[in-house]
């Protein structure tokens, strides 16, 4: 009798363990890491990089209440100039800042504003740098299933540097929520 209630006590173990996690993957708690490619740049930098830079951004977002999120964002832009000069510089950034969502029909619209931490990698032609910033943009999130996203992003950066003070970026991704 011992044996039989000793297999049945594990049987409901077992069967307790399997199901928790399966409960738990129906609903997002809430957080996204997300993986983007930048197309950006400047236009009021000598030389002048222009805005068809690529690059890349990793994004990590929880929700603190329903609608409001807490962001952070990092990035690196290699900038590159088209004149065929030697110009070789790199804009590494970290910004942490809050969101605020819209829920549409098949997407979810936001507004999010942050402050950051900006790194000028240059050459010869461009002093390395590290500034403070702000950042200000828009951005979509296009649900494909419940764990995976489509994400877009316009975004301005205003930086105090020698070199530039307005970066501009615009990305476009994939995300998983979790």
């Amino acid at each position: 009798m011992r044996v039989k209630n000793l297999a049945f006590s594990g049987v409901l173990a077992a069967l307790c363990l399997l199901t928790t996690p399966l409960v738990a993957q129906e609903s997002n708690s809430g957080y996204t890491f997300g993986l983007s490619l930048i197309l950006g740049g400047t236009s009021d930098a000598e030389p002048d990089p222009g805005f068809d830079n690529l690059g890349f951004q990793a994004t990590f977002s929880f929700e603190t209440s329903p609608r409001l999120l807490i962001a952070g964002r990092a990035g690196l832009l290699p900038l590159d100039t088209d004149e065929g000069s030697g110009f070789d510089a790199d804009l590494g950034y970290l910004t942490v800042g809050g969101e605020y969502r819209l829920s549409e029909s098949y997407y979810e619209s936001g507004l999010f504003i942050g402050l950051g931490v900006y790194d000028l990698s240059g050459d010869t032609f461009v002093d390395n740098e590290t500034s403070l910033g702000l950042s200000l943009g828009i951005t979509g999130d296009f649900r494909i299933n419940n764990r995976f996203s489509f994400v877009a992003e316009l975004m301005g950066h205003a930086v105090d540097m020698d070199y530039t003070n307005f970066f501009v970026t615009a990305n476009a991704g994939v995300a998983y929520h979790f």
